[in-house]
């Protein structure tokens, strides 16, 4: 978690080689903090496994993409209220 003197302003956290919950408040985006969790994600992986998977939202997918990671899955997901929540599988190699 990241904090701005006491306010949690993003988070990550990392089950195995799987990166979850990748959140930066939208107030401090694109300032580098997700970048900084996504590193800090990577390396803490690549010390015990060979490659990172992680659930991309669509409007997040683009950085990841950019970052090297590549689609293995498409998920659509009926939610509780009728909606659908879709988001990708990506995996990188580290």
């Amino acid at each position: 978690m990241l904090f701005d003197n006491e306010k949690p302003i993003a988070t990550v956290t990392i089950n195995e080689n799987h990166i979850n919950r990748l959140f930066v408040l939208e107030e401090y985006q694109h300032k580098g903090y997700g970048k900084a969790l996504l590193d800090f994600a990577e390396k803490s992986i690549s010390v015990r496994y060979s490659e990172a998977i992680l659930d991309a939202s669509l409007p997040a997918k683009h950085i990841y993409l950019k970052r090297g990671y590549v689609d293995i899955e498409f998920h659509i997901m009926q939610t509780g209220n009728g909606d659908y929540l879709c988001y990708d599988v990506m995996i990188k190699k580290l």
